[in-house]
């Protein structure tokens, strides 16, 4: 096996591990934010990291496209992501 081979064997199983544990931490940091939570700089930055891993492993840019289009959208980014994940999953 090459090392290409085992490098993308090694992701795809970090991935199976951590993907749900980041939509845990994507749906609790965005229901505190509705609850009048203030996030630090950090945890904001963290968020914007977990939403672009998010977005990238789950192949999720078409369906966030579609919803940032309608222009009467008035929810949050999180609330976007969630309802992108709805979107692919269905």
């Amino acid at each position: 096996m090459t090392a290409a081979a085992l490098r993308a064997k090694f992701n795809a199983k970090i991935a199976a591990q951590t993907t749900p544990r980041l939509l845990e931490i994507l749906v609790i940091m965005n229901d505190s934010e509705k609850a009048g939570e203030k996030h630090d700089s950090a945890e904001r930055m963290t968020f914007a990291a977990i939403c672009d891993e998010l977005e990238r492993r789950l192949e999720l840019t078409d369906a966030m496209e579609d919803i940032f289009m309608d222009l009467d959208y008035t929810g949050t980014y999180g609330d976007a992501m969630l309802e992108a994940i709805k979107r692919v999953a269905a």
